[in-house]
């Protein structure tokens, strides 16, 4: 029997009703149902009975993105209430996370908001704002991760008053030009109006259809082997080696406000014969290009319990979240995998390949 694979909900409040509604966009219903798993979504209600009760039933769980988890569970400073989860959601999911990720051996696959839950619940912090809050190894601005960003500079260069630059090391791809295919219509997933936030409520414009392109880098001899960015020997092991240089400034090509409107998608790259890198067939020393959709991250500073960051992009943000070597998860060979883009957006084969291995994995669980 296919392995039946657990998903949290999203909520929506319902302002002519004053109702609530619950929802789980199709595209990863449709990513675990493609890839040989049973999808089932679990309501956030009940008691920490009522969870033990339905996880004791799955072979696996995907924990979806959303709007940002309150601060106050890492010691974030405050956020306005429309950036954050819906209380009931913030609540269960934590109370789920904790349940999936300490009592169980469920494989465990974490997209954008879910990355972030599962550094939280083991004691890590997140990056509140990126473009306000992150500065990049050698000083440059990050990448425009949020859609907001991406408009803000589009119109900057529209008015001739700059744009978004970004820092990395020179050999390190930047934005990837991506064009949607004609006549493909976005998918509204917002939660609540607001500023947009990471997963859901962050602009989602549908399957990212554009192109995904590997490259070949050199390494810099410094960390993870030949070509990979690896822990440094400072910062807790979680920050890439920066090499300076600056990457184009442009978005994707053009020079208008609609340019935020396009795919876009950006490099990433792996430490070497890490979880991510196996799960998504990253080649060593190689890139692979995904989409962004937020405006948090995990701080590489604190990652959390048994975890270590495993994929970054130019700028420095953590992309990749999985078991620290040395930790009872690696010996164990737990899946436990984070990643900050959203691969049920994308048709490239290589980013689905997560669903894939989150369903391998669950196939090979015991018990």
């Amino acid at each position: 029997m296919p392995p039946l694979i657990g998903l949290n909900m999203s909520i929506e409040s319902l302002a002519v009703s004053g109702g609530e509604r619950l929802f789980v966009p199709s595209g990863y219903v449709d990513a675990v149902a493609g890839a040989g798993g049973i999808p089932l979504c679990v309501p956030p209600s009940g008691d920490s009975a009522t969870i033990r009760a339905i996880v004791s039933r799955l072979r696996g769980f995907l924990f979806i993105g959303g709007a940002d988890y309150r601060p106050a569970h890492y010691g974030g400073h405050p956020q306005p209430a429309e950036e954050l989860v819906h209380p009931r959601r913030d609540r269960f999911d934590v109370a789920l996370a904790k349940i999936v990720l300490e009592e169980t051996d469920l494989p465990v696959l974490g997209i954008c908001g879910g990355c972030q839950l599962l550094a939280i619940v083991r004691g890590g912090a997140l990056i509140q704002d990126i473009k306000t809050e992150w500065r990049p190894p050698g000083g440059h601005p990050p990448l425009p991760h949020g859609a907001r960003d991406r408009e803000r500079g589009a119109r900057d260069r529209e008015r001739g008053t700059g744009g978004l630059g970004w820092g990395g090391p020179a050999d390190f791809p930047g934005p990837i030009p991506a064009a949607a295919p004609a006549g493909e219509a976005k998918t509204g997933e917002a939660l609540r109006p607001g500023p947009d936030v990471g997963g859901e409520r962050d602009r989602a414009t549908g399957p990212a259809a554009g192109m995904m392109r590997r490259t070949g880098i050199a390494g810099n001899g410094k960390t993870g082997g030949a070509g990979g960015i690896g822990p440094a020997t400072t910062s807790g092991g979680n920050r890439p080696e920066a090499t300076g240089g600056i990457l184009p400034e442009a978005i994707d090509g053009g020079t208008g406000p609609a340019d935020a409107e396009r795919p876009y998608l950006h490099a990433v790259r792996f430490m070497p014969a890490s979880l991510a890198a196996r799960a998504t067939g990253a080649p060593t020393g190689g890139t692979l290009a995904v989409n962004s959709f937020h405006h948090q991250a995990v701080h590489p500073d604190r990652i959390g319990r048994d975890l270590v960051a495993s994929a970054w992009t130019s700028d420095g943000v953590v992309e990749a979240i999985e078991p620290a070597p040395g930790s009872s998860w690696a010996g164990k060979g737990r899946f436990v995998l984070g990643v900050q883009w959203h691969p049920e957006r994308m048709r490239e084969e290589a980013p689905r390949r997560l669903f894939f291995a989150l369903v391998e994995a669950a196939l090979r669980r015991k018990g």
